[in-house]
């Protein structure tokens, strides 16, 4: 059975979520980010990169390990580097365009920037 309770938010919270509807959010996330933050005593910009940042981090790790590779190629030999970095360009272009251009990849990337000044 699943157990429901009903949330009872302050006004600074309501103003939060005020604040966080206007970030293009809607009022469900909001109140879900609130709710999350306010248990796990987290600041919104933390709460909001470890619930909806998944994309962020998947990208961070994609950099490390291309510019590892890179780096390596560059270090044994200068014309296999560049290769590598125009396929990989290539590949994270198409990536980027397929992928998450229609996922709000953006919109996410904004807010998470945006949330670091509340």
């Amino acid at each position: 059975m699943v157990r429901t309770e009903r949330v009872t938010f302050t006004m600074d919270d309501q103003r939060l979520i005020d604040r966080l509807i206007a970030l293009e959010m809607t009022e469900k996330e909001a109140r879900a980010l609130v709710q999350i933050a306010r248990e796990q005593r987290w600041s919104i910009q933390k709460t909001y990169f470890l619930t909806e940042g998944r994309i962020l981090k998947l990208d961070m790790i994609m950099a490390i390990i291309l510019g590892s590779f890179i780096g390596f190629l560059a270090v044994h030999e200068v014309q296999s580097a560049l290769t590598a970095i125009f396929i990989f360009g290539l590949l994270m272009i198409m990536m980027e365009i397929v992928c998450r251009f229609h996922k709000d990849y953006l919109k996410k990337i904004t807010t998470f920037l945006r949330l670091k000044g509340m």
